[in-house]
């Protein structure tokens, strides 16, 4: 029976039909109750959802901006070794050098990103 079903009552019911009304009520109620705890359980896991969603967004934005970041920093690698007029070894060992600085430190932080990115937990839908 669809739950906008309407009970009439009559001011002339047999005892029968009494006890069969309140057969129709009680159903009703235990229906009423059950999709009542539906929609606590459906806002429970939205909430959780949107909240999860939220922290997700977050980290995006920031893989985002390392991820400019470290374009950045290897755009300047690449135009210090695509520059024409290097002078010495000494510059140019240097230059290694500041390279290898530059690339283990993006090593670090990849990783540091790497492990994070691991640790969002994703919900499962039930």
């Amino acid at each position: 029976m669809p739950l906008w079903h309407v009970i009439f009552v009559k001011t002339y019911v047999c005892a029968t039909a009494y006890a069969a009304m309140e057969k129709q009520l009680e159903a009703l109620g235990v229906r009423w109750t059950t999709v009542c705890r539906w929609m606590e359980e459906r806002s429970v896991a939205l909430t959780e959802a949107a909240s999860r969603w939220r922290v997700f967004s977050e980290r995006l934005k920031a893989f985002v901006a390392w991820l400019t970041d470290t374009e950045d920093v290897l755009g300047d690698i690449e135009k210090r070794w695509t520059r024409d007029g290097v002078t010495s070894l000494d510059e140019s060992v240097a230059e290694v050098h500041d390279v290898v600085e530059q690339v283990q430190c993006l090593k670090v932080c990849m990783k540091a990103v790497y492990s994070d990115s691991y640790s969002i937990q994703f919900w499962k839908v039930k």
